[in-house]
């Protein structure tokens, strides 16, 4: 229960790009198998502004 609250939290409080840089280093399979637009659609953010994200890291 813990770990959801802690992950929860961590989507509220952080942006984007660290939110998507928690997801690779915490939950790589989650990046690998999981369609782009699904991630996007999840952090709230557009599926182009996800791609922009991956081109920085």
């Amino acid at each position: 229960m813990q770990e959801i609250n802690d992950f929860e939290m961590k989507i509220i409080a952080y942006s984007s790009e660290r939110l998507y840089n928690y997801l690779i280093q915490n939950h790589p399979i989650i990046i690998q198998q999981v369609p782009t637009k699904f991630i996007a659609e999840f952090m709230g953010i557009s599926s182009e502004w996800l791609s922009k994200l991956k081109h920085r890291i």
